[in-house]
């Protein structure tokens, strides 16, 4: 999806793209306990997720910067270029 042009009604006012920057395993434990047969029962219920954590940049930051992504234009440029008409 890096370069897809994100569309407001006809205009394109910015382009999708994404960067990983870091990655935290978050680990989850339950212990159950239970009764069964007059024995104590215990079960451990573990989860494991990955969180990823992102970049964003404000357009801003981003008025003066040529980027492959936005065929070397700056990202006006680039989204005048994509609101032109044919």
């Amino acid at each position: 999806m890096s370069g897809a042009p994100v569309f407001l009604h006809n205009n394109v006012v910015g382009y999708a793209t994404g960067i990983v920057r870091s990655e935290e395993i978050e680990d989850a434990h339950e212990e159950i306990v239970e009764v069964e047969n007059g024995r104590e029962v215990i079960r451990l219920s573990e989860i494991r997720r990955i969180i990823h954590y992102g970049l964003a940049y404000p357009f801003s930051q981003m008025s003066d910067v040529r980027d492959p992504i936005l065929e070397g234009k700056t990202l006006f440029e680039f989204i005048a270029t994509q609101n032109a008409e044919p």
